[in-house]
């Protein structure tokens, strides 16, 4: 999804991990680790979704491709809507 230049972007999740990509695209997955279930994080320095329980590595700019195990599934998208006259980025439900 791509939101446009100068527009908020505001994105309505009750549980999930919301990343803005390089090439301007907003991309969310499901927050949960396929691994053990712990909540993972964004790690602005690597740009990656990490989990903190036993350090399994997603990808969010491909499709959260696992990076790094114990995790062997990527995590679940979450589609997204963009208001293309406000910019605002909320969940499809």
């Amino acid at each position: 999804m791509q939101a446009s230049p100068g527009r908020k972007r505001l994105l309505n999740s009750p549980v999930g991990q919301e990343s803005h990509l390089a090439n301007n695209q907003f991309v969310a997955y499901d927050a949960t680790c396929t691994h053990a279930g712990c909540q993972v994080g964004y790690d602005a320095a690597s740009q990656h979704l990490i989990c903190p329980c036993h350090g399994a590595t997603f990808d969010p700019a491909h499709q959260a491709a696992v990076l790094q195990g114990p995790a062997g599934t990527p995590l679940t998208g979450v589609p997204l809507h963009v208001d293309a006259s406000t910019g605002d980025i909320t969940v499809v439900s």
